[in-house]
Parts: C-alpha cells; sequence; structure tokens
C-alpha cells in the first residue's frame, strides 16, 4: 500500500518569504536634476505616475537651491495635480531646501513640479541653480488572509519601516548630490575668478613692460641728443 505524505510550510517561514519579496519590492524609480531658473519665470517638469489606476502609488522628493546668494523669498515651489488643478505640496517660506512626500497617488495620473524666482525680472544676473528629485515608490506587498496574524502583523511592519528607512536614505543620497553640484559651481566660480585675473596680471605686466621700454627708450634718446650737442 502506497502512502502519501502530505507536508505544509511553517507560518514563520511564509512571513519570511513574503518579507524578502516585499523588500524586493522596495526600489524605486527615480530622476535627478538641475534647473536653471530666471528671473521673473517658471519652470515646470510634468510627470505621470506609471500605469494601474487600482494602484495607489507614493511619490517622494527633495530640492535645494545650489547658490549661496539666495534669498529664501526668491524662490517657491509648488506640485500639483494637473488633471484636478489641486496643489499637492507647496515650499513653506523661509527656506531654500525642502523634502516631501505624496501618498495614495492613482497610477496613470499627470503632475507637475514648478519652481518659480521671485526676482525681479529687471535684475538678469540674478538666476540661480535648483538640483531636485523625484521617486515613484511601489507599493509593498500585502499579505494574503491566510497569511494574516501576529507574524504577518510583524512583518508588514518591518517592512513599512524598511520602507521609510530606504527613503530617507535616498533623501539622504539626495542632499549630497546637491552638495556636490554647489561644489562644482563654486570650483567654477573659482576658476572663472582666477581665469580673469590671471588675464588681467598679464595685462598689467605688460604695460608695465611697455612702459619701462618706452621710459628706457625715451632717456636713451635724450642722452644720445646731449652727447651732439
Amino acid at each position: 500500500m502506497t502512502t502519501h505524505h502530505s507536508w505544509s510550510i511553517p507560518t514563520t517561514v511564509v512571513v519570511i518569504l513574503n518579507l524578502i519579496l516585499a523588500f524586493d519590492c522596495i526600489h524605486n524609480v527615480s530622476a535627478s536634476y538641475v534647473v536653471s531658473v530666471e528671473p521673473s519665470s517658471k519652470q515646470c517638469f510634468r510627470f505621470r505616475t506609471p500605469q494601474g489606476s487600482a494602484t495607489q502609488w507614493t511619490i517622494s522628493g527633495s530640492f535645494e537651491v545650489l547658490h549661496d546668494d539666495v534669498d529664501s523669498e526668491e524662490l517657491s515651489v509648488r506640485v500639483s495635480n494637473i488633471d484636478t488643478g489641486d496643489t499637492l505640496y507647496e515650499k513653506p517660506s523661509g527656506t531654500l531646501e525642502g523634502d516631501f512626500e505624496l501618498y495614495g497617488l492613482k497610477g496613470n495620473k499627470h503632475y507637475q513640479i514648478c519652481f518659480q524666482s521671485n526676482v525681479d525680472g529687471s535684475n538678469h544676473n540674478e538666476a540661480f541653480d535648483v538640483g531636485f528629485n523625484l521617486r515613484f515608490h511601489y507599493p509593498p506587498r500585502t499579505l494574503d488572509d491566510k497569511e494574516s496574524g501576529p507574524d504577518g502583523e510583524r512583518a508588514s511592519k518591518l517592512v513599512e519601516k524598511a520602507a521609510k528607512i530606504h527613503q530617507d536614505w535616498d533623501t539622504l543620497q539626495d542632499h549630497f548630490d546637491f552638495l556636490r553640484n554647489r561644489e562644482a559651481i563654486h570650483e567654477e566660480m573659482n576658476d572663472a575668478i582666477v581665469s580673469r585675473l590671471t588675464k588681467w596680471t598679464y595685462v598689467e605686466a605688460f604695460l608695465v613692460v611697455g612702459m619701462a621700454t618706452g621710459q628706457v627708450m625715451y632717456w636713451k634718446k635724450f642722452f644720445e641728443k646731449r652727447r651732439y650737442l
């Protein structure tokens, strides 16, 4: 007589497997940019959430002004829903950098982030650069009814905490990128200053040599005339 053995996967193993799958879903699609905002102008970037009307997406972002001589009131930042016109995020006053998270966004919807300069348009030398980043976060995988329970709840909480830590880490990396961009701007400005100083040093040296040569020639001719006399 043949005996068939049936076996079942322990609940703990199921929870661990789901936790691993959930961690695998915590990667994101990101895009990092640097935009130059002219006085009295507005730069807007449109983006769309991925397909799937039933899926609730999370979008996180960060921004930072890359120039040091910009007043906090000179920049306005706004994230809005293009389809409805609703404002989802607006930069608080008194700051030149910020982070935001938008939850529960439906798929296949259009949004935009706008950077506006409040500087007078007559001052054409007051353009400044803004670095910003956008990320689409996949929704964490939910547990089935048969997988629910104390272990499942603990696994879900761990996944949520891991996702939050991952988002915070991405935000920290964004600000490090902004810092590198700012250093690049400072280096470019320093190179321009050094190049200008070097050019004027050469011009000054040429003028000094020319004036010295002229004086030598003048006195040479002067003494030659006196000798002839």
